[in-house]
């Protein structure tokens, strides 16, 4: 009686004074669930609301099994009844929290994506071009060597963002990966070793 707000002694005990109490939106369902239980001889078990006189809102567990007559109708339901309004208060933080978690995850993805674009432009529109005139103006084959290092590793950073270069190259030292992008571009020991101003046997 007093899960669904009546006080002691107040309830029927019959199915309409159950109905009067259980939420409008979630009574057909309810119905629905005991019809199909009568007809199939099955166990009811149903999570819904009801709705106390002062207006406010409980979520309950019903569970329950039929008792029929020599006729095969049903004449009554034993079962219990249990709160569950603050586990469904929970679950719907839960869920709250989780849709606000995958907009900003979406929204984080979208500014991900944008600046991505941005970034493949300027590279594109703006440094690559840069690149070729400065190699167009170098005045010694050195500093077209170090140009076109530079060239391949925007070309390569902008792919995916260096994703498989960072994961090649996560245990060597500054120095080794700029000797390892020359070597890649094609600079021969020689070379390598003027530009860092070293000597070929180091």
């Amino acid at each position: 009686e007093l899960l669904f707000g009546f006080a002691p002694g107040e309830f029927g005990g019959t199915y309409q004074a159950f109905e009067t109490r259980v939420h409008p939106e979630d009574l057909p369902g309810v119905n629905a669930e005991v019809a199909r239980c009568v007809a199939a001889r099955l166990i009811f078990m149903r999570e819904f609301r009801v709705v106390w006189l002062d207006g406010s809102e409980h979520w309950v567990l019903g569970q329950g099994e039929f008792t029929f007559s020599a006729e095969n109708q049903p004449v009554r339901m034993r079962g219990v009844i249990m709160e569950i309004t603050g586990r469904k208060k929970l679950e719907q933080l839960l869920i709250d929290k989780n849709t606000a978690l995958k907009e900003m995850l979406s929204q984080l993805e979208n500014e991900k994506k944008s600046m991505e674009g941005k970034i493949l432009a300027n590279v594109q529109n703006l440094l690559l071009p840069s690149l070729q005139k400065l190699k167009q103006k170098a005045s010694s084959p050195i500093e077209k060597k170090h140009i076109d290092v530079i060239e391949k590793n925007l070309k390569e950073l902008t792919f995916s963002f260096g994703s498989h270069i960072v994961m090649s190259f996560a245990k060597l030292t500054p120095r080794e990966i700029e000797i390892c992008n020359m070597v890649r571009s094609g600079m021969s020991s020689k070379d390598i070793s003027t530009f860092l101003n070293l000597s070929s046997a180091t």
